[in-house]
């Protein structure tokens, strides 16, 4: 797979990740009680996303979690895209490959942070938010998608 079709599924993964941690946002505010689910389970774990994003672990001083996650998702989404605009001219003067370093980076942190918050889920509080999962997914195949842009 080349370089610029690499970069456009970046971008559409990182969309998807910005709908997501924005419905997320909202969710932390609002408690729509949109994601609830006393019934529904998944692997033995029941799904509220209402207690999960409004739990003690949805926020880093002050800050939702998932309006950082938003952030993540735009910076990838911006440096992609700002790449994939500038390629040519990174690549006379081999930025390029730097940029590509830094969306790995990125991305790598965003997987952490993710797998820890995954955690939080299973272990602590017990509980599945489905949109949260979504986001993990979602930063899972952008780690990937940035190991293969290291290869290009």
């Amino acid at each position: 797979m080349n370089e610029q079709k690499l970069d456009v599924i970046m971008m559409l993964i990182s969309a998807i990740g910005i709908f997501d941690s924005l419905y997320l946002v909202n969710e932390h505010y609002e408690n729509s009680g949109v994601c609830y689910g006393d019934s529904q389970s998944i692997l033995g774990y029941k799904i509220d996303c209402g207690v999960v994003t409004t739990s003690e672990y949805s926020e880093i001083l002050g800050v939702p979690v998932s309006l950082i996650g938003f952030f993540y998702y735009l910076t990838v989404f911006i440096l992609v895209y700002t790449k994939s605009l500038l390629n040519i001219k990174l690549k006379q003067r081999n930025l390029d490959f730097s940029i590509n370093q830094v969306i790995f980076a990125i991305v790598t942190l965003g997987l952490i942070f993710s797998i820890y918050f995954v955690y939080l889920q299973l272990i602590v509080i017990e509980l599945i938010c489905i949109y949260c999962m979504l986001s993990a997914i979602t930063t899972s195949v952008l780690l990937i998608l940035a190991i293969l842009l290291q290869k290009v």
